[in-house]
Formats: C-alpha cells, structure tokens, sequence
C-alpha cells in the first residue's frame, strides 16, 4: 500500500481532511497533520500567537514548534508519495512524482 503525506497549510484544513479521505477511499494509506485519532502530534500555529512578529529561530524555540516540526519530518521519511496542496487563491494544485530510492527529484 502507498503511504502518503499531504503537505499544505492549516489555512487548507478542509482541503486537506477532503484529500485524506479521497485517498483513503482509493486504497492510500494517508498522514493527515489536521487528524490525531491515530495518535499524530498535531499542533496549529495559531497557538504560539501572533506569527508575523516571529522570525524562523525564535519560532522554533518553542517546544510545540520542534515537536511539530519533527513529527512532520518523520512522516515525510514514513511516506512513499507527497501531495503538495498549497493555499493558492481556492485552487487545488496536486503535484505526484515517484520516489525511487529514498531520493526525490
């Protein structure tokens, strides 16, 4: 079975729950970072306040954020296939390429 990470935003939350459950109904087994009944760390970044007054370094010094953060890194390297659902406007983009050997292009 393809396992699957879906990488997108929190401002994509239905988007990402929608393409979850297609995939899932097409046989895929599937990361859903808005989703943890299977025991995923999930975490929105709401909760560290107002992001726009933080810069890259600060923001990960919060433990939630390296959790966050090394959660999605595992669930990248658990996946066979990434689906890239970016917040563009309303429009869904998916982009699927192969990953052969670990490496991808």
């Amino acid at each position: 079975m393809t396992k699957v990470y879906i990488a997108s935003s929190w401002k994509n939350e239905a988007s990402v729950k929608w393409m979850a459950a297609f995939l899932r109904s097409q046989g895929f087994e599937v990361d859903d970072f808005t989703d943890d009944s299977a025991g995923r760390f999930v975490f929105h970044y709401s909760e560290l306040g107002n992001l726009e007054e933080l810069d890259a370094i600060r923001f990960l010094q919060y433990e939630k954020a390296q959790c966050a953060f090394e959660e999605d890194k595992r669930m990248i390297d658990w996946a066979d296939a990434v689906v890239l659902l970016p917040p563009l406007a309303g429009r869904r983009i998916w982009k699927l390429e192969p990953v052969e050997g670990g490496e991808s292009s």
